[in-house]
This record gives C-alpha cells, structure tokens and sequence, in this order.
C-alpha cells in the first residue's frame, strides 16, 4: 500500500474489540452489552472494499495477475484462520474430555477441523458441534465472504464503475434488508443471502469512498481528529438495541461509508503507534477471541467462582494479550516468511519459463 492510513487501523481495532464485547455480552447473558456490535462486520466490509481498491486496484488493472492476487490474499488471511482454528479444535476437544456425556466426539471435533482448515464451510450438512458454517470458531463466516468478495471483485469486477456497483447493491440493500428485524446474521447454515448481502453492500460501499478518495472529491472533509472517528464508531456499536432494522441500513447504507471516508482523510499525526497498533491486532482478536473467550466463561469461570465483572475483565484483556502475541509472534512472521517464499517462487518460474 503506497500510503499508510493510521485513523483506518485505529478503526478497525475498534470494531474488533466492539465485536468482542458483544459476545461475551451474549456469553455471560448480558445481551446490553454493545448490542450493536454486529454492525461492525459490515464496517469491516467496508473497509475491505476500501483497501482492496487502494493497494490493489491500479496494480490489478496495470500488471498483477489475479493469481499473485490471490496468493498474497491467502498470505494476508490464513496465519490467523490456521491459528483460530487450531484454538478452537483445542477447546472442543477439551470440552469432549470435560464433559461426561458430550453431545459430540473427537472425531467430530476432527471433520470440522479438516473442513473449516481450509475455510471450507457447513452448508451441504450440519456439524455436531453447533449449525455455524464454522463450528471451531464461527466468526470467521465474515472471512470466508470477505474472501469470496475480495476475489470475486478482482477477477471480474475491477474495471468497473465503483459508483454502479455502489447503485446495485444499495438497491438490493433497500429491498432486501426490510425483511429482516435487524441485519444480524449469516454464520449460520440458513443464513447465506443475508451474509451474502450483507457483504456485496458492505464491499461496493467501500469502493465508492475509495473512488471518491482517490479522486479527491469532497476534499474539503479532511482534518478530523482520528479519536473522534474511533469514539463515534463505539457509540455507534454500543447503543442499545432501539430502531430496529432502519438504524442497521443507515449505518450500512450511509455512516459507514462516511466514517471511512472522514477516516481516510483524518489528520493521523496524534497517536499514531496506538492507531496502528489497534490495527495490527484486530485481525488476530477478532480470529481467536472465541475459543478464548469460551473456555474462561464456560470452563475456568465456573470453577473459579469469578463474578461476571471480572470474568469481563479477564477475558478482554486476555484476548487482547493473545492478539497482539498471535500477531508480533506468529502471523507477522510467518507471512513474512510465505511472502519471501512466494517472491522466491516466482523468481525460480520466471527463470525456468525464460531458460
């Protein structure tokens, strides 16, 4: 990326951790609790509609092929899928030995594991681990859209007007969206369109403010402070659940964007380590913070005797812990690493087909 954006990092760490209280909210029955944190997997939609077109739109329609796409792509995302369900087979897995009479076994355990490896969903038939599309670790729904988005943009849709893609998806958007009582949902087995289009407005929106941004128009928004932006996206996940449907597509539809677009263009020169930071280990936390989450609330928690305050408190910290060790320690090494490999690779084809 020829340009790094602070206050878009920042943001994105904070609808990952939104994302996380809004589990273990749900997890210890506290459904108050940043009942709107759902709405953040739009927001990453968003942006990744954003970044895409930023670091690899002009490349894609000058001189990258879809293949290097690809391959930097999965560089970018498996570390973490690895990693999150590795985390979350070892929780199952230890649950099937806790518990006497288990309602699922290890070799259960280990098909969903060889699936969901390979960001292979459940659509075909249901796990015994539960109806998620990944049952080791069900947050990753949003990946596997996002990637079939990511994809599916830059083979086909790359030279394509931004504004018409935009115009397509906000239709389907203001007739679809109205079925549902709030835009929550597509991790399920029954929950394909909504994920599905969930992610194609979500995605085109990002490409929009991306055109608009390269192309400096609405250029007099510029300067906001970046702390602002990150407390208006919390705001916006922790109200709580009043307006139903309407407030979800006015997020999606309209704030959304519009917070990407002020984010883009905010002045990033207060705090800028913490911005980034937050952004490094959002992936990560929003990868591994389940099987995490689970074990403390539903294994130690119990046999602990901890009040739900601090159950809260540790599991938050904890995962946040985890990511920023999964992120220096593990995913940044080893995508340098895959990246080294990759570039050695093609240098090695590239001699082979010249020679």
């Amino acid at each position: 990326m020829s340009e790094k954006l602070h206050t878009l990092d920042g943001m994105r760490g904070v609808a990952a951790i939104s994302v996380l209280f809004l589990h273990l909210g749900n997890w210890i029955e506290q459904r108050w609790f940043f009942t709107h944190g759902y709405l953040a997997v739009d927001f990453f939609f968003c942006l990744s509609g954003f970044v895409m077109a930023h670091a690899y739109g002009r490349r894609l329609m000058e001189s990258m092929s879809f293949r290097d796409f690809l391959v930097q792509r999965v560089i970018r995302l498996y570390p973490i899928i690895l990693l999150g369900m590795v985390l979350g087979a070892l929780y199952y897995l230890f649950l099937a030995t806790l518990t006497k009479n288990p309602l699922f076994s290890a070799p259960d355990v280990g098909i969903a594991f060889a699936l969901n490896l390979f960001l292979i969903p459940f659509y075909f038939w249901p796990s015994a681990l539960g109806g998620g599309i990944y049952p080791l670790n069900t947050p990753f729904w949003s990946i596997f859209f996002e990637m079939i988005a990511n994809l599916t943009w830059a083979r086909f849709f790359v030279r394509v007007s931004p504004g018409l893609l935009f115009g397509i998806a906000a239709v389907l958007g203001l007739c679809l969206f109205p079925q549902y009582d709030r835009i929550d949902g597509g991790g399920l087995i029954d929950q394909f369109w909504l994920g599905t289009l969930r992610v194609i407005v979500g995605f085109s929106a990002g490409l929009l403010v991306h055109n608009l941004y390269a192309e400096k128009r609405l250029d007099w928004i510029s300067g906001i402070n970046p702390w602002l932006l990150l407390a208006a996206l919390l705001i916006l996940f922790s109200v709580p659940n009043i307006g139903g449907v309407g407030y979800d597509m006015i997020c999606i539809l309209v704030v959304f964007p519009l917070l990407t677009l002020l984010g883009a263009r905010a002045d990033g020169t207060s705090g800028q380590a913490l911005l980034e930071w937050l952004g490094a280990i959002s992936y990560p936390l929003y990868g591994i913070h389940r099987p995490i989450c689970l074990a403390l609330v539903f294994v130690i928690a119990p046999r602990l005797h901890l009040p739900q305050p601090l159950i809260v408190i540790v599991a938050a910290v904890g995962s946040v812990c985890a990511a920023h060790i999964a992120y220096y320690y593990f995913d940044e090494p080893v995508r340098r690493i895959l990246r080294s490999r990759a570039v050695a690779f093609k240098s090695g084809a590239a001699s082979l087909a010249a020679s």
